[in-house]
């Protein structure tokens, strides 16, 4: 897929990205991400929600593509209760996409937060670098955002061997408006663990499309890869 000056690899994340699997690699990692279950039938789904708390958000976990936050916001995918869990997580279990049934749920904890942005990871198929995405309309995928905020798409090269720099961290929250240290640092952390997983598991893309900002932390509530 093609935005604005680059061309990134958008079409892997359909093929391979969990939402569950993502998160369990990335809380080690470093990066702060909500609570989080997994539920394979309306009984777990409804245990979980008890302990996360009402409004949390089930993610159907298929191979072919995740559901982004605002898709899940828009459809009703936030349980307002244990037993609207319950029958959510029924109709999820059962239902197909592309013919292929969701085995699993991911439940995770509700997080109020103020604004999300969007954040990937990818290689830049025209300078064969890998490249950090960025933009201010989050809560979406790359082309939806492409399509309807082009000119909020950045994008900066770096290299796998050497990291992520303080000074590209300072770049980045430069432009995305950032100016407490608190969140500065939660940006860099962030970018760190991205970084790492990417580098261990040879992504090709590696997306947290709601980087939410809560309370001077940047928390991954919406990632795939």
């Amino acid at each position: 897929m093609r935005v604005p000056g680059l061309s990134v690899y958008a079409d892997n994340r359909e093929a391979c990205g969990k939402t569950a699997r993502t998160e369990a690699h990335a809380a080690p990692a470093g990066a702060v991400i909500p609570r989080g279950l997994v539920a394979r039938s309306p009984e777990e789904a409804r245990a979980a929600v008890e302990q996360l708390g009402n409004n949390s958000l089930l993610s159907a976990q298929l191979l072919k593509r995740n559901v982004s936050l605002a898709e899940q916001e828009a459809t009703g995918l936030v349980a307002g209760s244990p037993e609207q869990a319950a029958k959510l997580a029924a109709n999820l279990l059962r239902a197909s996409d592309g013919g292929i049934a969701a085995k699993e749920l991911y439940i995770s904890q509700p997080t109020p937060h103020d604004q999300v942005w969007y954040l990937a990871m990818t290689i830049d198929r025209e300078t064969y670098r890998p490249t950090i995405v960025v933009s201010k309309h989050g809560g979406q995928d790359i082309r939806t955002i492409a399509r309807q905020h082009p000119a909020s798409i950045r994008s900066y090269n770096f290299t796998l061997t050497k990291g992520i720099p303080e000074s590209l961290t300072q770049r980045i929250a430069s432009d995305l408006g950032i100016s407490s240290t608190a969140e500065t640092i939660s940006l860099g952390k962030t970018l760190t663990s991205l970084h790492r997983i990417f580098l261990d598991k040879e992504g090709m893309l590696l997306e947290v499309r709601s980087l939410a900002r809560c309370d001077g932390a940047l928390v991954c509530l919406d990632s795939s890869f």
